[in-house]
């Protein structure tokens, strides 16, 4: 499929004469290359660092002055200037004809990077999840809206179908299980659910959502680990605290015996042959938005062929709003709001945390009023789950999950106890049974001790 000259002169003309007839979203799909005329195809890379605003005629000669071959100088100007001049005929038609163009490359793009993508990872479920990703891309493109909609009776056979397809492939949309049977028992974590755990300061937030990634990247799924508040050297130290099952602070001071080194290296050799990933990302406190994470993952996906089954967010009220308020309380909504949106991108669950109040850290349990400033984050989130923690609890190395909120159906089981190792990095000393799933994955001689 290819566009005329004539349909491309018709679409320049009208952005350059202040009156785009494209919707953003077809604008984010526009590349230099999908033009035919060299000087279009620099132009459209001017209007893209303008975010689309059209460019004068006096400040279009400035811009030429960049390119130092006068010959193609000369032509490109009397090219471009002709787009001032153009008269507008049949922009609705030539519209369409584009629309239908860049929904058509952005289908064959996708078609290829995934096709390509599944021959290094053998993911049947990334391959489909990357070509319903371009489906849906493309069907906006030409309807030049965000909403969907479907018929609801008629539409009842494909939600059947779907349902059986998921319920027999597990794969398309795996479940994570965070290796506390507490919570696995009762609740079924899988993309897009956004999980909250809710503490006061210094309870441990973090080192859950380390326990997450720790049990996903043991179940053979990619993870994303985004810090804000921490620096990657503690996020990795608890990750290696974890998997070595050595003590933090001997793990993190180097510490450790020879026969103990010897036997890292043989179990991080075993574990860089997996075909699944732990990417850690630093981001900055109060600067990194929802954004940004999405072009990181987009950047690891175009390097590597990277794409997470979970996101882990340390955490949420240290994000950056896309969209800035005046009040906190507001921008914080707006934050939870975001990274929903991120999950629902990709398809997989976002695991973060939230501060709670200053009274729940003397509180027995944390209460929904003790939830902090953004109290209606329940409003996005699928499931809170609240770290309790009495002094006496603490002396005996006992952590309390009191599940708040889950949009899924009832709590069941109200107060989970954990018996956990701080000082190995564990919230619960069931989190190394995970590792007979990771044999079971990537089957190791020696037990992959």
């Amino acid at each position: 499929m290819q566009l005329s000259p004539l349909t491309e002169l018709e679409m320049l003309a009208s952005i350059q004469q202040g009156d785009n007839p494209l919707d953003d979203m077809a604008l984010a799909q526009i590349k230099p290359e999908y033009f035919q005329v060299d000087a279009y195809k620099w132009l459209v890379k001017q209007l893209k660092k303008r975010d689309w605003q059209p460019i004068t005629q006096g400040y279009l000669d400035q811009l030429l002055l960049e390119l130092s071959d006068e010959l193609k100088r000369s032509q490109y100007q009397l090219q471009l200037n002709n787009l001032y001049a153009h008269k507008i005929e049949y922009v609705g038609d030539a519209a369409k004809s584009f629309k239908s163009y860049l929904a058509f490359c952005t289908l064959n793009a996708t078609l290829v990077g995934s096709s390509e993508g599944y021959k290094s990872s053998q993911r049947i479920d990334y391959f489909i999840r990357d070509l319903q990703e371009g489906i849906d891309s493309a069907k906006q493109i030409i309807s030049g809206d965000t909403f969907r909609s479907v018929d609801y009776v008629s539409d009842f056979g494909d939600r059947l179908t779907q349902r059986k397809t998921e319920r027999d492939n597990p794969e398309i949309a795996p479940r994570i299980l965070t290796g506390i049977p507490g919570l696995d028992l009762q609740f079924n974590i899988k993309g897009p659910l956004v999980v909250n755990f809710l503490a006061p300061f210094k309870r441990y937030k973090s080192i859950f959502l380390n326990s997450i990634g720790f049990a996903a990247l043991l179940q053979g799924f990619n993870v994303l680990h985004v810090t804000l508040e921490n620096d990657e050297r503690l996020t990795n130290a608890r990750y290696d605290a974890m998997f070595s099952l050595i003590s933090y602070d001997r793990i993190a001071g180097a510490l450790v015996t020879q026969e103990e080194l010897d036997k890292l290296k043989t179990l991080y050799t075993w574990m860089d042959t997996w075909g699944n990933r732990l990417k850690v990302v630093k981001g900055k406190a109060f600067v990194t938005t929802s954004k940004d994470i999405i072009a990181e993952v987009e950047r690891l996906h175009t390097a590597e062929g990277f794409i997470p089954d979970v996101i882990v967010v340390d955490y949420m009220n240290v994000l950056a709003a896309n969209n800035k308020e005046r009040e906190e309380r507001h921008e914080q909504k707006n934050i939870i709001w975001d990274l929903k949106a991120v999950g629902e991108k990709y398809g997989c669950p976002i695991i973060t945390a939230s501060q709670a109040t200053r009274d729940a850290a003397i509180a027995e349990r944390i209460s929904q009023a003790q939830q902090g400033k953004a109290v209606d984050i329940s409003q996005a989130v699928d499931l809170t789950i609240a770290i309790d923690q009495t002094p006496q609890e603490k002396a005996s190395g006992i952590i309390i999950l009191s599940p708040m909120f889950s949009r899924a159906g009832p709590i069941l089981i109200p107060e989970i106890v954990l018996e956990s190792d701080l000082s190995r990095m564990l919230v619960s000393r069931s989190l190394p049974d995970l590792w007979q799933k990771a044999l079971e994955l990537n089957p190791y001689s020696t037990g992959g001790e």
